[in-house]
């Protein structure tokens, strides 16, 4: 739950509510006054960054103001292009409105605002205040709309017209709720904490204002305030009392709920926090820039610790491939000396390389001259060998491609004297028949061998 601050400013004191709201529901935790030497004491020593705070200024002007139906993102410029023309002497204000109804207006239909305009130059120095301590205003509310909002919202709701009075000793505001909206406002001089004669007088004068004037009759006078500023003179108001007041939405002691109502009041007003708000436009800015550079700040923190992260993570990355590093260029030294043993026994190889040609010569002639002994079988009635080509083959292997003329006065005789040839290939055991091929027509064949001897291959 968020720990919130609401300070209020009177011409008698300052009160102090600390509270934590959730859900639309405020729980007032500390409520206490103090005077003006004392508020500097506390903003210096508060922990609290921002403050919502409402103030008893008297109103620059107020107008009923009339405004063609319109979107609720444009009535805001509507309604200052309307002040501007009502009021074009004004140049450093603050304002806010309360839109009453639809209404019928010379024939067309309008909506019907209250609004209340405010003087730059008054509410500056309370700003200054807290500036001075590098604190922040979050909201400003004039008394009057933040205790409107407090009505509306208890048990006295109504969209009958009311008639509210709070107020101190020296200074007391009036103020008319119609539609549950703050419509009409006054302040009137006091000499007593209560309602005194005087006040009476000056209540009942603001009842027949509102009679003859403002066409509104309100149902009820409700008085915030304890029971003991509440006196005698009080029956002689010209409408029914309305002293108890009951608010769902708050939880705190009765009686602290009526002396603190202004500071609890602008609590219920955060479920809206642009309405009603009096801020200066340029305070409003620097806000912004302010938590834009705050948002900024956090950002950036976040994306240095991502950074910082992204960096470990390398570094741990970098030690991982540097231990691999240093592993491979252990096995590259195994290498290395590997390299070193083959160059010195390939040194020793070349150097027997000629001794090994020679045998390996002797070898294939050798293999030769068994492959020609082996031919012995080609001497067969019915073929006459015309050619012998020898190739060495890989390994311990000899080829013998042979070619001839086939011999015989007829087919069958030359196939049978084929058939003697190749039946005595065979039978020496040392040559394997690869090719064997027969022309009759042209009484020719060939045929490829390859020599199956067991002598050793070359070295």
């Amino acid at each position: 739950m968020a720990r919130i601050v609401s300070i209020s400013f009177s011409s008698v004191d300052i009160r102090v509510v600390i509270a934590t709201c959730r859900h639309g529901t405020v729980l007032v935790e500390r409520a206490f006054r103090m005077s003006d030497k004392e508020f500097d004491d506390f903003l210096s020593l508060d922990s609290s960054e921002e403050y919502i705070v409402s103030v008893d200024s008297e109103e620059l002007f107020q107008d009923i103001i009339y405004i063609p139906p319109a979107d609720e993102k444009f009535i805001d410029n509507l309604i200052r292009v309307e002040i501007r023309r009502l009021h074009p002497g004004l140049v450093d204000y603050s304002f806010f409105y309360e839109i009453i109804e639809n209404t019928l207006y010379e024939g067309k239909m309008f909506k019907k605002a209250a609004c209340f305009i405010y003087a730059n130059n008054d509410l500056v120095p309370v700003i200054s205040r807290f500036s001075r301590y590098r604190k922040r205003i979050k909201q400003l509310y004039s008394s009057s709309y933040s205790l409107s909002r407090f009505v509306s919202s208890s048990s006295l709701s109504t969209t009958d017209p009311l008639l509210c009075i709070e107020g101190s000793r020296e200074r007391k505001s009036v103020f008319l709720l119609v539609n549950s909206k703050l419509y009409f406002v006054r302040h009137i001089q006091s000499d007593s904490k209560g309602i005194d004669e005087m006040d009476v007088q000056n209540i009942n004068m603001t009842i027949d204002y509102c009679f003859q004037t403002l066409r509104v009759k309100p149902r009820y006078a409700v008085f915030l305030g304890s029971k003991e500023e509440a006196q005698r003179h009080a029956a002689d108001i010209a409408l029914p009392i309305q002293e108890e007041i009951l608010c769902r939405a708050v939880t705190a002691e009765p009686d602290t709920l009526r002396e603190y109502a202004a500071p609890i009041a602008s609590f219920l007003c955060l479920d809206t926090p642009k309405n009603g708000n009096i801020l200066p436009d340029g305070y409003k800015e620097q806000s912004r820039a302010i938590d834009i550079l705050r948002s900024g700040a956090r950002i950036l923190a976040v994306l240095c610790l991502l950074v910082f992260a992204g960096a470990a993570l390398k570094a741990y990355s970098l030690a991982e491939i540097q231990q691999i590093i240093l592993q491979q260029r252990a096995l590259l030294n195994g290498i290395d000396r590997s390299m070193e043993e083959f160059a010195r026994v390939r040194g020793e190889f070349v150097t027997v390389t000629p001794q090994i040609d020679s045998i390996n010569r002797a070898a294939s002639q050798l293999q030769q001259q068994k492959a020609l002994l082996a031919l012995d079988g080609l001497s067969s009635p019915g073929t006459h060998p015309t050619s012998v080509i020898m190739r060495q083959k890989d390994g311990n292997g000899v080829t013998l491609e042979i070619k001839g003329e086939l011999k015989g006065a007829s087919y069958a005789e030359m196939q049978a004297g084929f058939e003697r040839l190749i039946a005595n290939i065979k039978a020496t055991g040392k040559l394997e028949i690869v090719i064997r091929k027969m022309d009759p027509v042209a009484r020719v064949f060939n045929l490829e061998l390859l020599y199956k001897g067991h002598v050793n291959g070359p070295v």
